[in-house]
């Protein structure tokens, strides 16, 4: 109506977006039926600053959601190459998770 003064779309943008790696641990997330879960460790790489329309086209080029969903043996090779863990480690680690699922199977399935 007339009198009534427009109000301005409100936009923000952002120059550079600041991007930290953190390391991959053995997890406990119920929703992995399969092999051992990961978690984001505390430990992150130095914070690398890139500017947001290139971070953008990296990440649309680079990441896919289908990406980020791990088998279990993809899970297991990142454990030990990356994190650093032995096979010994992991062996025990998912003998652990299946007496937990046996102890404790409704925690499990969710």
């Amino acid at each position: 109506t007339k009198g009534t003064p427009k109000r301005k779309k409100k936009q923000v943008w952002f120059s550079t977006c600041s991007v930290q790696e953190y390391t991959s641990v053995i997890g406990d997330h119920p929703c992995c039926k399969e092999g051992i879960p990961i978690s984001l460790g505390w430990e992150h790489s130095t914070e690398q600053v890139y500017k947001v329309y290139l971070y953008e086209i990296r990440q649309r080029t680079t990441q896919h959601n289908l990406y980020m969903m791990l088998d279990p043996t993809e899970r297991r090779e990142r454990l030990m190459q990356v994190s650093g863990y032995s096979q010994e480690e992991l062996d025990q680690v998912e003998e652990t998770i299946a007496h937990e699922k046996e102890e404790n199977p409704f925690f499990w399935r969710i």
